[in-house]
């Protein structure tokens, strides 16, 4: 398991939660966590649904019936980290 910086950590849940995001802190977040951050801090301001795609629902179904399906720790815990930024912003 890849446990990334205080500071990879500090840009995701800033961007997560529609913050000031410091270039090196940014710099250092995952890809992947800043392109999720900035989808739920999009949504945060609009307070649009967030979107449903059947097809992908369908794929996945398959593949964990075909026991092919295999999840990302790294891809959920960085998942849930905006999460808990998304909802302690909201809470403010």
């Amino acid at each position: 398991m890849k446990i990334e910086s205080s500071n990879a950590l500090a840009a995701t849940r800033a961007a997560a939660a529609g913050g000031e995001v410091r270039k090196a802190d940014a710099a250092a977040a995952p890809n992947d966590a800043k392109g999720d951050s900035a989808v739920l801090a999009s949504r945060a301001q609009t307070n649009a649904p967030p979107p449903f795609d059947s097809q992908r629902v369908a794929e996945l179904r398959a593949q964990v019936a075909e026991g092919r399906y295999q999840p990302s720790g790294e891809r959920i815990a960085d998942a849930m980290i905006a999460l808990e930024a998304d909802l302690v912003g909201r809470s403010r």
